[in-house]
């Protein structure tokens, strides 16, 4: 497998970006709910496609690649919801890393089980 450095430094970019723009819409306007929204914006999924599609990966891979983000996009639902009841209730850092772990377990079942659904 080879690295193209190209592909990494335009998904550092692309996410860098996002990022930046995100914690400047906090800044601004003090108002969570737009910085949650533009730190959803799928810069991942986009650039990681993008990638794929420049390394040469097929229509029918990058379709399946698609339905395959709907799965990730619902586990990080859970741990957004989760994440959000936790900080609330014991705290930022342990909230955070309770979070994470169930973000991680749930992540695990669904590639473990491969969601016959999506893939």
């Amino acid at each position: 497998m080879t690295v193209n450095l190209t592909h990494l430094v335009l998904r550092f970019i692309l996410g860098g970006t996002i990022v930046l723009i995100a914690t400047l819409a906090a800044d601004l306007t003090k108002k969570p709910i737009i910085s949650g929204v533009i730190a959803t914006f799928p810069v991942l999924i986009f650039s990681t496609a993008l990638a794929l599609f420049l390394t040469g990966y097929t229509s029918d891979f990058l379709s399946r690649y698609f339905l395959g983000t709907i799965a990730g996009l619902a586990v990080c639902m859970v741990f957004s919801l989760f994440a959000s009841v936790f900080i609330n209730k014991i705290g930022f850092e342990f909230g955070l890393t309770l979070s994470v772990i169930l973000w991680l377990s749930l992540a695990f079942l669904v590639i473990l089980f491969r969601l016959k659904v999506f893939l």
